[in-house]
């Protein structure tokens, strides 16, 4: 009995030797490849190794790729930066080190993974993980359910939030405290207490209340360390929706699809803080993140064209009636219906020049013709001269609460408070003033003389004269549009103002050399509006916020490609709202 134990013994040694042999033969690589997922690292060529091991070594075995998320890789960056050992990032993620994984590495297995550097840098690595290590973990089974009903003095009623058993791994930051209380911040301050009480009486929050919520939140994270992150962000983001229900996610934080930064007051003020305290050495080191540059990202524009639009059949024998013969308007206006899918698709697909391909867009009577194209383009959207009317007393309220600007302030105060204002001056300040609460937030580069770069922020004037050309006289509106070819400046679509913002006495819409003229304010803009679109042309990014309140709220127009803007949708819900 003894020999066949250890006869047993031996073959099972033999076995287990050569299953070792097998696998360290396969030299499996490291996690060092990107995925096409960019928001994970991949080892793409770990399950292939495994497939090519013998039956009995892997029949048993259930594939599972090895990959971080992208908030593992955010998560694992913001805590090296906290440790200022971000060099060592780059080290963790070829082999798929997360801080879950940083949590349970043994003191051989930070030899091996820092194998290449220097013995003072192990030394500072350990004691970080100690800590990490050595940090309690505080596991709530709590469900998170802050909806605020009647009672928003109840504790009850208000969430706390443990980020010790949430999806995303921030509890894991070494300088993070593992609970971060939304319902504590509130109520341990009296600010916080008069915003409860006023989203109590008032079933909203105003820009006031938001700004100084965003500060108290600010203030508690910087208090007590914790470093802002994407999953932070994101998570604190929800519960303030959560627990103020009439609130808009994307006001506090917001990413876009495509990878560009994130976006939203949380996110963006608190970065803010941290520079403006390290510019006074307040602080010597914090959490930082370079803002990437948004470049060669997809826009409207650039989209493919609509492949549910079907060129008309015969489109070629009507556009040659349209160029050969006299015809009457109501004759061309017919034919133009015929032909706009074939017109859409041209434009979209190549520059054309418009005088001479399509004449009859020069004709007094071209915006007709706009318009035409606009509805085949997009069948489902509103009617902007409905929706203006239904909106204009929600937007003066909504332009009240929100705006600071003393010049604008001034414009408004004329408007309100003048009982002989026409419909059509009240229309024109309206436009006017959007832009003076949806604030430009776009930025342009270039380099000076000296080669230096330089970044300029749009003012509010800036996108007032990027959307609306004033001149007392006609005389000098054509002096303004000589100036700006002359001096190399492309001038986009924009309505055109002769006289004041306040008395409008003439109106007109300028589009490559062409002016339309009308009668309202609000039929310029939809004009405006409706060539940017028929003819494939970017929004001024002086004042692209309010053309995408424009699109969004009168033309209820959404596209994948549009840039994110929390402002906007903030105060679009505002108007739902009132």
């Amino acid at each position: 009995m003894q020999h066949q134990k250890e006869d047993y013994l031996s073959l099972l040694s033999e076995h287990l030797a050569e299953d070792e042999r097998i696998y360290t033969d396969l030299h499996l690589p490291s996690c060092s490849s990107i995925s096409n997922d960019e928001n994970s690292v991949e080892c793409p060529n770990i399950m292939n190794n495994f497939s090519q091991l013998p039956p009995s070594s892997h029949d048993n075995m259930s594939p599972m790729p090895y990959h971080l998320s992208f908030e593992d890789q955010n998560c694992l960056k913001e805590m090296l930066l906290g440790w200022n050992m971000e060099f060592l990032y780059e080290t963790c993620l070829a082999d798929c080190i997360d801080i879950e994984a940083l949590q349970s590495i043994s003191p051989s297995e930070v030899e091996q993974l820092l194998s290449k550097y220097p013995m003072g840098v192990k030394i500072k690595f350990k004691k970080h993980i100690k800590k990490l290590q050595n940090k309690p973990e505080e596991v709530s089974d709590d469900v998170m359910n802050p909806s605020i009903s009647d009672d928003v003095m109840n504790p009850s009623t208000v969430s706390t939030l443990s980020f010790s058993n949430a999806p995303v791994p921030v509890q894991s930051i070494s300088h993070m405290s593992p609970q971060f209380s939304l319902h504590d911040v509130l109520k341990n301050s009296s600010h916080g207490i008069m915003i409860m009480n006023y989203y109590k009486s008032n079933k909203s929050l105003n820009e006031s209340c938001r700004s100084l919520m965003i500060d108290l939140i600010i203030s508690s994270l910087i208090e007590q360390s914790i470093s802002m992150s994407v999953g932070l962000a994101d998570t604190i983001a929800k519960t303030i929706v959560e627990t103020f229900t009439t609130e808009l996610k994307e006001t506090y934080f917001v990413r876009d699809t495509d990878n560009k930064a994130p976006k939203g007051k949380l996110y963006a003020k608190f970065f803010n803080k941290i520079r403006s305290l390290k510019n006074h050495g307040l602080v010597s080191q914090g959490p930082s993140k370079k803002c990437r540059l948004e470049k060669n990202c997809l826009t409207r524009i650039s989209a493919a064209f609509n492949d549910d639009l079907v060129v008309e059949e015969n489109a070629e024998s009507y556009i040659s009636q349209l160029n050969h013969e006299e015809l009457s308007w109501p004759d061309i206006e017919l034919i133009w219906k015929k032909t706009a899918v074939y017109r859409l698709k041209s434009l979209k697909m190549s520059a054309t020049d418009l005088h001479k391909t399509w004449p009859h867009y020069k004709k007094p009577l071209g915006y007709k013709l706009v318009d035409i194209d606009f509805q085949c383009l997009h069948k489902e959207a509103l009617n902007i001269l409905k929706e203006f009317d239904d909106t204009k007393l929600k937007l003066i309220q909504v332009i009240n609460e929100r705006l600071k600007d003393p010049a604008n302030k001034k414009l408004y105060n004329y408007m309100v408070e003048n009982s002989q204002i026409t419909e059509s001056s009240k229309s024109c300040i309206i436009l006017y003033l959007l832009h003076a609460i949806l604030l430009p937030t776009s930025k342009r580069s270039f380099t000076n003389s000296q080669g230096k770069k330089n970044i300029v922020k749009f003012s509010i004037q800036d996108s007032q004269n990027s959307f609306m050309m004033i001149a007392p006289t006609a005389v000098e509106v054509e002096e303004m549009i000589k100036r700006k070819y002359n001096v190399g400046d492309t001038i986009q679509p924009c309505i055109i103002i002769v006289g004041t913002v306040s008395e409008p006495l003439e109106i007109l819409v300028f589009f490559d050399g062409i002016k339309y003229k009308v009668f309202s304010p609000i039929k310029a803009l939809d004009i405006c509006f409706k060539i940017f679109h028929v003819f494939n042309i970017e929004y001024p990014i002086e004042s692209i916020n309010v053309w995408l309140f424009i699109q969004k709220l009168f033309y209820n127009i959404v596209n994948k490609y549009d840039k994110s803007c929390p402002l906007v949708n903030q105060v679009i819900n505002e108007l739902k709202l009132f």
